[in-house]
Protein backbone atom coordinates (compact mmCIF):
# COMPACT_ATOMS: atom_id res chain seq x y z
CA UNK A 1 0.00 0.00 0.00
CA UNK A 2 1.44 3.36 -1.11
CA UNK A 3 1.94 6.08 1.47
CA UNK A 4 0.35 9.52 0.83
CA UNK A 5 2.69 12.16 -0.57
CA UNK A 6 4.28 14.38 2.04
CA UNK A 7 3.33 18.10 1.90
CA UNK A 8 6.32 20.34 1.22
CA UNK A 9 6.74 23.97 2.14
CA UNK A 10 6.42 25.01 -1.51
CA UNK A 11 3.07 23.24 -1.94
CA UNK A 12 1.73 24.73 1.29
CA UNK A 13 2.64 28.25 0.17
CA UNK A 14 0.82 27.75 -3.15
CA UNK A 15 -2.38 26.65 -1.36
CA UNK A 16 -2.30 29.71 0.90
CA UNK A 17 -1.87 32.06 -2.09
CA UNK A 18 -4.83 30.51 -3.94
CA UNK A 19 -7.07 30.86 -0.85
CA UNK A 20 -6.14 34.52 -0.41
CA UNK A 21 -6.94 35.24 -4.03
CA UNK A 22 -10.42 33.69 -3.66
CA UNK A 23 -11.16 35.71 -0.52
CA UNK A 24 -10.09 38.99 -2.13
CA UNK A 25 -12.17 38.24 -5.24
CA UNK A 26 -15.39 37.71 -3.18
CA UNK A 27 -14.90 40.65 -0.81
CA UNK A 28 -16.37 44.11 -1.56
CA UNK A 29 -15.47 47.23 0.32
CA UNK A 30 -18.56 48.89 1.84
CA UNK A 31 -18.30 52.68 1.82
CA UNK A 32 -19.26 54.32 5.08
CA UNK A 33 -21.36 57.42 5.53
CA UNK A 34 -21.23 60.05 8.27
CA UNK A 35 -24.12 59.91 10.79
CA UNK A 36 -25.10 63.49 9.98
CA UNK A 37 -25.90 62.49 6.39
CA UNK A 38 -28.15 59.57 7.28
CA UNK A 39 -31.62 59.77 5.70
CA UNK A 40 -34.75 59.96 7.81
CA UNK A 41 -36.06 56.67 6.47
CA UNK A 42 -32.84 54.85 7.47
CA UNK A 43 -33.03 56.04 11.07
CA UNK A 44 -36.77 55.39 11.25
CA UNK A 45 -36.60 51.75 10.30
CA UNK A 46 -33.51 51.09 12.47
CA UNK A 47 -31.26 49.77 9.68
CA UNK A 48 -27.49 49.58 9.82
CA UNK A 49 -26.02 53.09 9.53
CA UNK A 50 -23.01 51.77 7.65
CA UNK A 51 -25.14 50.52 4.72
CA UNK A 52 -25.70 52.93 1.86
CA UNK A 53 -29.08 52.35 0.19
CA UNK A 54 -29.82 53.18 -3.45
CA UNK A 55 -31.60 56.43 -4.11
CA UNK A 56 -34.58 54.77 -5.83
CA UNK A 57 -35.26 52.54 -2.84
CA UNK A 58 -35.08 55.51 -0.46
CA UNK A 59 -37.54 57.50 -2.54
CA UNK A 60 -39.94 54.57 -2.67
CA UNK A 61 -39.80 54.15 1.11
CA UNK A 62 -40.46 57.85 1.70
CA UNK A 63 -43.33 57.75 -0.77
CA UNK A 64 -44.99 54.85 1.02
CA UNK A 65 -44.72 56.69 4.34
CA UNK A 66 -46.34 59.84 2.94
CA UNK A 67 -48.93 58.05 0.86
CA UNK A 68 -51.76 58.04 3.39
CA UNK A 69 -51.04 61.48 4.82
CA UNK A 70 -50.90 63.22 1.42
CA UNK A 71 -53.93 61.47 -0.10
CA UNK A 72 -56.58 64.00 1.07
CA UNK A 73 -54.58 66.95 -0.35
CA UNK A 74 -53.98 65.07 -3.57
CA UNK A 75 -57.68 64.38 -3.97
CA UNK A 76 -58.37 68.11 -4.00
CA UNK A 77 -55.78 68.79 -6.75
CA UNK A 78 -56.67 66.23 -9.38
CA UNK A 79 -55.84 67.32 -12.91
CA UNK A 80 -57.40 66.21 -16.17
CA UNK A 81 -54.32 64.22 -17.08
CA UNK A 82 -54.54 62.31 -13.81
CA UNK A 83 -58.21 61.53 -14.39
CA UNK A 84 -57.33 60.20 -17.82
CA UNK A 85 -54.66 58.06 -16.21
CA UNK A 86 -57.31 56.65 -13.88
CA UNK A 87 -59.33 55.49 -16.90
CA UNK A 88 -56.23 54.04 -18.56
CA UNK A 89 -55.23 52.09 -15.46
CA UNK A 90 -58.80 50.91 -15.03
CA UNK A 91 -58.83 49.47 -18.52
CA UNK A 92 -55.39 47.87 -18.16
CA UNK A 93 -56.16 46.30 -14.78
CA UNK A 94 -59.61 45.12 -15.88
CA UNK A 95 -61.32 46.78 -12.92
CA UNK A 96 -65.11 47.26 -13.09
CA UNK A 97 -66.20 50.36 -14.93
CA UNK A 98 -68.36 51.46 -12.02
CA UNK A 99 -65.19 51.96 -9.92
CA UNK A 100 -63.93 54.41 -12.52
CA UNK A 101 -67.26 56.21 -12.44
CA UNK A 102 -66.98 56.59 -8.70
CA UNK A 103 -63.42 57.86 -9.07
CA UNK A 104 -64.51 60.56 -11.51
CA UNK A 105 -67.39 61.50 -9.21
CA UNK A 106 -65.09 61.97 -6.23
CA UNK A 107 -62.51 63.90 -8.26
CA UNK A 108 -65.11 66.31 -9.70
CA UNK A 109 -66.91 66.56 -6.34
CA UNK A 110 -70.25 66.44 -8.14
CA UNK A 111 -73.12 63.91 -7.94
CA UNK A 112 -73.16 61.28 -10.67
CA UNK A 113 -75.87 58.62 -11.09
CA UNK A 114 -74.06 55.35 -10.41
CA UNK A 115 -74.78 51.88 -11.63
CA UNK A 116 -76.49 49.55 -9.17
CA UNK A 117 -73.50 47.20 -9.22
CA UNK A 118 -71.22 48.93 -6.75
CA UNK A 119 -68.40 47.66 -4.62
CA UNK A 120 -68.93 47.92 -0.88
CA UNK A 121 -66.82 50.96 -0.10
CA UNK A 122 -63.74 50.00 -2.15
CA UNK A 123 -63.95 52.63 -4.89
CA UNK A 124 -62.91 55.63 -2.77
CA UNK A 125 -60.01 53.70 -1.24
CA UNK A 126 -58.88 52.59 -4.69
CA UNK A 127 -58.98 56.18 -5.96
CA UNK A 128 -56.99 57.43 -2.98
CA UNK A 129 -54.27 54.84 -3.52
CA UNK A 130 -54.04 55.39 -7.29
CA UNK A 131 -53.91 59.20 -7.14
CA UNK A 132 -51.19 59.00 -4.51
CA UNK A 133 -49.29 56.56 -6.77
CA UNK A 134 -49.66 58.86 -9.81
CA UNK A 135 -48.36 61.86 -7.90
CA UNK A 136 -45.34 59.88 -6.75
CA UNK A 137 -44.71 58.81 -10.34
CA UNK A 138 -44.01 62.44 -11.29
CA UNK A 139 -41.04 62.61 -8.90
CA UNK A 140 -39.59 59.10 -9.15
CA UNK A 141 -39.18 56.46 -11.87
CA UNK A 142 -40.59 52.97 -11.63
CA UNK A 143 -38.95 49.91 -12.99
CA UNK A 144 -40.83 47.49 -15.23
CA UNK A 145 -40.80 44.87 -12.44
CA UNK A 146 -42.46 47.30 -10.01
CA UNK A 147 -45.13 48.21 -12.57
CA UNK A 148 -45.87 44.56 -13.24
CA UNK A 149 -46.16 43.94 -9.47
CA UNK A 150 -48.63 46.84 -9.07
CA UNK A 151 -50.77 45.55 -11.95
CA UNK A 152 -50.87 42.07 -10.41
CA UNK A 153 -51.90 43.49 -7.00
CA UNK A 154 -54.64 45.65 -8.59
CA UNK A 155 -55.97 42.66 -10.49
CA UNK A 156 -56.06 40.57 -7.30
CA UNK A 157 -57.88 43.33 -5.40
CA UNK A 158 -60.55 43.59 -8.10
CA UNK A 159 -61.17 39.86 -7.95
CA UNK A 160 -61.34 39.73 -4.13
CA UNK A 161 -64.38 42.09 -4.03
CA UNK A 162 -67.18 40.46 -6.05
CA UNK A 163 -70.03 42.61 -7.25
CA UNK A 164 -73.33 42.41 -5.38
CA UNK A 165 -76.31 42.15 -7.70
CA UNK A 166 -79.15 44.43 -6.65
CA UNK A 167 -82.83 44.34 -7.68
CA UNK A 168 -83.48 46.36 -10.80
CA UNK A 169 -86.12 48.51 -9.07
CA UNK A 170 -83.60 49.81 -6.48
CA UNK A 171 -81.39 52.67 -7.64
CA UNK A 172 -78.47 54.12 -5.70
CA UNK A 173 -76.93 57.55 -6.15
CA UNK A 174 -74.44 57.73 -3.27
CA UNK A 175 -71.24 55.71 -2.78
CA UNK A 176 -72.16 55.09 0.89
CA UNK A 177 -75.12 52.90 -0.10
CA UNK A 178 -74.56 49.15 -0.37
CA UNK A 179 -76.49 45.91 -0.27
CA UNK A 180 -75.93 45.41 3.46
CA UNK A 181 -77.62 48.71 4.38
CA UNK A 182 -80.81 47.51 6.04
CA UNK A 183 -82.95 50.55 5.13
CA UNK A 184 -82.72 49.51 1.49
CA UNK A 185 -84.47 46.23 2.28
CA UNK A 186 -86.79 46.97 5.20
CA UNK A 187 -89.79 47.84 3.03
CA UNK A 188 -89.48 44.54 1.19
CA UNK A 189 -89.07 42.60 4.44
CA UNK A 190 -92.14 44.16 6.07
CA UNK A 191 -94.15 43.66 2.89
CA UNK A 192 -93.32 39.94 2.86
CA UNK A 193 -94.13 39.63 6.57
CA UNK A 194 -97.57 41.17 6.05
CA UNK A 195 -98.15 38.96 3.00
CA UNK A 196 -97.40 35.88 5.10
CA UNK A 197 -100.27 36.79 7.45
CA UNK A 198 -102.92 36.38 4.75
CA UNK A 199 -101.21 34.18 2.17
CA UNK A 200 -103.67 31.39 1.22
CA UNK A 201 -100.79 29.19 0.05
CA UNK A 202 -99.56 29.09 3.66
CA UNK A 203 -102.88 28.13 5.18
CA UNK A 204 -101.19 25.19 6.90
CA UNK A 205 -99.50 27.73 9.18
CA UNK A 206 -102.73 29.54 10.01
CA UNK A 207 -104.17 29.03 13.50
CA UNK A 208 -107.90 28.52 13.81
CA UNK A 209 -109.01 31.01 16.53
CA UNK A 210 -111.81 28.61 17.49
CA UNK A 211 -109.71 25.48 17.88
CA UNK A 212 -110.63 25.04 21.56
CA UNK A 213 -114.10 23.90 20.55
CA UNK A 214 -112.55 20.73 19.14
CA UNK A 215 -110.63 19.90 22.34
CA UNK A 216 -112.41 17.54 24.71
CA UNK A 217 -110.19 17.52 27.79
CA UNK A 218 -108.58 20.99 27.91
CA UNK A 219 -110.06 24.49 27.95
CA UNK A 220 -109.08 28.17 27.63
CA UNK A 221 -108.17 28.49 31.31
CA UNK A 222 -105.71 25.58 31.04
CA UNK A 223 -104.06 27.24 28.08
CA UNK A 224 -103.70 30.45 30.09
CA UNK A 225 -102.03 28.53 32.93
CA UNK A 226 -99.66 26.84 30.47
CA UNK A 227 -98.63 30.14 28.83
CA UNK A 228 -98.05 31.74 32.22
CA UNK A 229 -95.77 28.83 33.20
CA UNK A 230 -93.90 29.00 29.87
CA UNK A 231 -93.20 32.71 30.42
CA UNK A 232 -91.64 31.87 33.79
CA UNK A 233 -89.55 29.09 32.24
CA UNK A 234 -88.47 31.43 29.45
CA UNK A 235 -87.35 33.97 32.03
CA UNK A 236 -85.61 31.29 34.08
CA UNK A 237 -83.61 30.02 31.10
CA UNK A 238 -82.80 33.61 29.99
CA UNK A 239 -83.86 32.96 26.40
CA UNK A 240 -84.34 35.43 23.57
CA UNK A 241 -87.74 37.21 23.26
CA UNK A 242 -88.33 35.61 19.85
CA UNK A 243 -88.15 32.16 21.47
CA UNK A 244 -91.19 32.89 23.65
CA UNK A 245 -93.36 34.05 20.74
CA UNK A 246 -92.36 31.07 18.64
CA UNK A 247 -93.11 28.71 21.55
CA UNK A 248 -96.69 29.99 21.96
CA UNK A 249 -97.14 29.82 18.18
CA UNK A 250 -96.09 26.15 18.14
CA UNK A 251 -98.42 25.32 21.03
CA UNK A 252 -101.46 26.89 19.36
CA UNK A 253 -100.74 25.35 15.95
CA UNK A 254 -100.26 21.93 17.49
CA UNK A 255 -103.43 22.12 19.59
CA UNK A 256 -105.37 23.31 16.53
CA UNK A 257 -104.51 20.01 14.78
CA UNK A 258 -104.18 17.50 17.61
CA UNK A 259 -106.64 16.57 20.33
CA UNK A 260 -104.67 15.80 23.50
CA UNK A 261 -105.52 14.92 27.11
CA UNK A 262 -104.79 17.41 29.86
CA UNK A 263 -102.03 15.19 31.23
CA UNK A 264 -100.00 15.90 28.08
CA UNK A 265 -100.56 19.67 27.93
CA UNK A 266 -97.40 20.56 29.87
CA UNK A 267 -95.46 18.08 27.74
CA UNK A 268 -96.63 19.98 24.64
CA UNK A 269 -95.34 23.22 26.18
CA UNK A 270 -91.92 21.74 27.01
CA UNK A 271 -91.57 20.28 23.52
CA UNK A 272 -92.61 23.55 21.87
CA UNK A 273 -90.04 25.55 23.83
CA UNK A 274 -87.36 22.96 23.04
CA UNK A 275 -88.05 23.33 19.31
CA UNK A 276 -88.21 27.13 19.50
CA UNK A 277 -84.91 27.21 21.40
CA UNK A 278 -83.23 25.08 18.75
CA UNK A 279 -84.58 27.47 16.12
CA UNK A 280 -83.70 30.78 17.77
CA UNK A 281 -80.99 30.26 20.38
CA UNK A 282 -77.27 29.86 19.95
CA UNK A 283 -77.03 27.65 23.03
CA UNK A 284 -80.40 25.95 23.44
CA UNK A 285 -81.38 24.27 26.73
CA UNK A 286 -80.89 20.54 26.81
CA UNK A 287 -83.66 17.96 27.08
CA UNK A 288 -82.66 17.16 30.65
CA UNK A 289 -83.22 20.82 31.55
CA UNK A 290 -86.87 20.51 30.56
CA UNK A 291 -87.13 17.25 32.48
CA UNK A 292 -85.91 19.04 35.59
CA UNK A 293 -88.00 22.19 35.08
CA UNK A 294 -91.16 20.07 34.82
CA UNK A 295 -90.31 18.38 38.14
CA UNK A 296 -89.65 15.10 36.29
CA UNK A 297 -93.26 14.80 35.26
CA UNK A 298 -92.03 13.54 31.89
CA UNK A 299 -89.01 11.51 30.87
CA UNK A 300 -86.39 12.37 28.33
CA UNK A 301 -87.75 9.76 25.93
CA UNK A 302 -91.25 11.22 26.10
CA UNK A 303 -90.01 14.72 25.21
CA UNK A 304 -88.00 13.39 22.27
CA UNK A 305 -90.98 11.35 21.09
CA UNK A 306 -93.28 14.38 21.22
CA UNK A 307 -90.64 16.41 19.39
CA UNK A 308 -91.01 14.08 16.42
CA UNK A 309 -94.80 14.17 16.64
CA UNK A 310 -94.87 17.99 16.78
CA UNK A 311 -92.51 18.38 13.82
CA UNK A 312 -94.64 16.04 11.73
CA UNK A 313 -97.82 17.86 12.79
CA UNK A 314 -96.32 21.25 11.90
CA UNK A 315 -95.01 19.77 8.64
CA UNK A 316 -91.57 21.16 9.52
CA UNK A 317 -92.84 24.70 8.77
CA UNK A 318 -91.53 26.70 11.71
CA UNK A 319 -91.23 30.27 10.43
CA UNK A 320 -93.94 32.81 11.14
CA UNK A 321 -93.82 36.61 11.61
CA UNK A 322 -94.69 37.59 15.16
CA UNK A 323 -96.12 40.75 16.68
CA UNK A 324 -92.69 41.40 18.18
CA UNK A 325 -91.13 41.75 14.73
CA UNK A 326 -93.79 44.18 13.57
CA UNK A 327 -93.49 46.21 16.76
CA UNK A 328 -89.74 46.60 16.32
CA UNK A 329 -90.31 48.28 12.98
CA UNK A 330 -93.31 50.39 13.97
CA UNK A 331 -91.79 51.66 17.23
CA UNK A 332 -88.81 52.90 15.26
CA UNK A 333 -91.11 54.75 12.85
CA UNK A 334 -92.95 56.31 15.78
CA UNK A 335 -89.72 57.35 17.50
CA UNK A 336 -88.51 59.12 14.36
CA UNK A 337 -91.73 60.98 13.61
CA UNK A 338 -93.32 61.89 16.96
CA UNK A 339 -91.67 65.02 18.47
CA UNK A 340 -92.34 64.01 22.08
CA UNK A 341 -90.30 60.81 21.63
CA UNK A 342 -87.55 62.62 19.76
CA UNK A 343 -87.03 65.16 22.52
CA UNK A 344 -87.18 62.82 25.53
CA UNK A 345 -84.94 59.73 25.48
CA UNK A 346 -86.42 58.41 28.74
CA UNK A 347 -89.92 58.62 27.32
CA UNK A 348 -88.80 56.80 24.19
CA UNK A 349 -87.30 53.94 26.22
CA UNK A 350 -90.43 53.72 28.36
CA UNK A 351 -92.56 53.63 25.22
CA UNK A 352 -90.57 50.70 23.79
CA UNK A 353 -90.75 48.65 27.01
CA UNK A 354 -94.46 49.36 27.43
CA UNK A 355 -95.17 48.22 23.86
CA UNK A 356 -93.43 44.88 24.46
CA UNK A 357 -95.25 44.46 27.77
CA UNK A 358 -98.65 44.98 26.16
CA UNK A 359 -97.88 42.52 23.38
CA UNK A 360 -96.78 39.83 25.83
CA UNK A 361 -100.01 40.31 27.75
CA UNK A 362 -101.93 39.21 24.67
CA UNK A 363 -100.06 35.89 24.51
CA UNK A 364 -102.08 34.56 27.45
CA UNK A 365 -105.46 35.68 26.10
CA UNK A 366 -107.07 33.19 23.75
CA UNK A 367 -109.36 35.75 22.07
CA UNK A 368 -106.42 37.72 20.66
CA UNK A 369 -105.75 34.84 18.25
CA UNK A 370 -108.43 36.41 16.07
CA UNK A 371 -106.15 39.40 15.38
CA UNK A 372 -103.22 39.44 13.00
CA UNK A 373 -99.76 39.88 14.54
CA UNK A 374 -99.35 43.26 12.81
CA UNK A 375 -102.69 44.43 14.21
CA UNK A 376 -101.71 43.38 17.74
CA UNK A 377 -98.43 45.29 17.40
CA UNK A 378 -100.21 48.45 16.19
CA UNK A 379 -102.79 48.28 18.98
CA UNK A 380 -100.01 47.97 21.59
CA UNK A 381 -98.16 50.93 20.07
CA UNK A 382 -101.29 53.08 20.15
CA UNK A 383 -102.01 52.25 23.82
CA UNK A 384 -98.36 52.86 24.72
CA UNK A 385 -98.35 56.24 22.94
CA UNK A 386 -101.47 57.37 24.77
CA UNK A 387 -99.96 56.28 28.09
CA UNK A 388 -96.52 57.88 27.83
CA UNK A 389 -97.80 61.10 26.22
CA UNK A 390 -100.89 61.30 28.47
CA UNK A 391 -103.31 60.96 25.56
CA UNK A 392 -101.69 63.74 23.56
CA UNK A 393 -100.67 61.32 20.80
CA UNK A 394 -102.27 58.01 19.85
CA UNK A 395 -101.27 57.54 16.20
CA UNK A 396 -99.55 59.42 13.36
CA UNK A 397 -99.75 59.55 9.58
CA UNK A 398 -96.34 57.91 9.15
CA UNK A 399 -97.47 54.89 11.17
CA UNK A 400 -100.64 54.67 9.12
CA UNK A 401 -98.65 54.64 5.88
CA UNK A 402 -96.13 52.13 7.20
CA UNK A 403 -98.62 49.71 8.79
CA UNK A 404 -101.66 50.19 6.59
CA UNK A 405 -103.94 50.63 9.62
CA UNK A 406 -105.83 53.79 10.46
CA UNK A 407 -106.93 54.66 13.97
CA UNK A 408 -110.47 53.68 13.04
CA UNK A 409 -109.25 50.20 12.05
CA UNK A 410 -107.53 49.78 15.42
CA UNK A 411 -110.19 51.25 17.70
CA UNK A 412 -111.76 47.95 18.79
CA UNK A 413 -108.44 46.18 19.42
CA UNK A 414 -107.02 49.23 21.23
CA UNK A 415 -110.00 49.32 23.58
CA UNK A 416 -109.77 45.58 24.31
CA UNK A 417 -106.02 45.76 24.97
CA UNK A 418 -106.33 48.79 27.25
CA UNK A 419 -108.99 47.03 29.32
CA UNK A 420 -106.76 43.95 29.60
CA UNK A 421 -103.81 46.04 30.81
CA UNK A 422 -105.95 47.96 33.32
CA UNK A 423 -107.49 44.81 34.73
CA UNK A 424 -106.41 43.54 38.13
CA UNK A 425 -105.15 40.04 37.50
CA UNK A 426 -104.75 38.31 40.83
CA UNK A 427 -103.54 35.13 39.13
CA UNK A 428 -101.14 34.30 36.32
CA UNK A 429 -99.02 37.39 36.81
CA UNK A 430 -95.82 36.18 35.12
CA UNK A 431 -95.79 38.98 32.53
CA UNK A 432 -96.67 41.71 35.04
CA UNK A 433 -94.02 40.46 37.45
CA UNK A 434 -91.43 40.37 34.68
CA UNK A 435 -92.05 43.95 33.53
CA UNK A 436 -92.17 45.29 37.09
CA UNK A 437 -88.38 44.93 37.15
CA UNK A 438 -86.13 47.98 36.80
CA UNK A 439 -84.60 46.41 33.70
CA UNK A 440 -87.87 47.11 31.88
CA UNK A 441 -88.56 50.45 33.52
CA UNK A 442 -91.30 49.04 35.79
CA UNK A 443 -93.79 49.68 33.00
CA UNK A 444 -96.31 47.15 34.36
CA UNK A 445 -96.95 49.55 37.26
CA UNK A 446 -97.91 52.46 35.00
CA UNK A 447 -101.50 53.67 34.86
CA UNK A 448 -102.69 52.70 31.38
CA UNK A 449 -104.49 55.54 29.61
Amino acid sequence: MLAPPQATDENTQQLVNVKNQNVSRNTTTIPTKPSSQLTTSTRTFGTDVSNKQPAAHSNTTNGLLKKRTEAPQLLANVTNSQRNAVHQRTASNKLPTNVAARAVQLSHDAPVALDSEMLNGTGAMWLEDNIADMSLQQSQPHSSADCQMEEDESSQDSESFPLVRMPSELKFTTPATNAQYVDDWIDLIVHNMKADEVNPERSNRWINPQYMTAQTDINIRMREILVDWLIEVHLKFKLQPETLYLTIYFVDRFLAKQVIPRTRLQLVGCTAMLLASKYEEIYAPEVNDFVAISDKAYTREQILQYEQIMLQTLEFNLTQPSALRFSERYTRVAALNIPALQQDAAMKEQFEHLTKYLIELTLQVYTFLQLKPSQVACAAISVALQTVTRKQVSWCSELQVESGYSMADLQASVTELAELARGDASKYRAVRKKYAHRKYGEVSRLAIA
